[in-house]
């Protein structure tokens, strides 16, 4: 889980030793995880399917997208695969905001400039 949510370029900045220890306290906080809600968020990421109306044709979809859009992606992100979203913000001109963070699925959560710059967007 720890890989799937950062990078091995992020875990090895850490400089943590004692990565057993890190480990185990990662353990710990996911005891806190509500495992039905996981399933849910998985479940509507699975299936969510902007060009599912279309034939699975996301250019026939980018056609009727009327919506202000900010993507933000990281290359580092080993849980989401993030060429389809940068592709479609390419068809439909979105706003693109790139993390150029090793943090992986999390590189927002300590990216100021980030957090910022979609405050900013959505107070548009």
């Amino acid at each position: 889980m720890v890989l799937a949510a950062s990078s091995p370029a992020s875990e090895n900045q850490r400089g943590d030793t004692n990565y057993s220890r890190y480990l185990a306290a990662e353990a710990r906080q996911l005891r806190n995880v509500d495992l039905y809600e996981w399933s849910v968020h998985g479940r509507a990421i699975l299936r969510h399917d902007i060009a599912r109306r279309f034939n699975g044709d996301v250019t026939k979809a980018a056609k009727v997208w009327r919506a202000k859009t900010l993507v933000v992606t990281s290359p580092q992100d080993h849980s989401i695969d993030s060429e389809p979203a940068r592709a479609f913000a390419r068809l439909i001109g979105a706003d693109t905001l790139v993390l150029a963070s090793a943090a992986g699925h999390g590189a927002i959560f300590g990216d100021t400039a980030a957090k910022t710059r979609v405050r900013e967007f959505l107070k548009r």
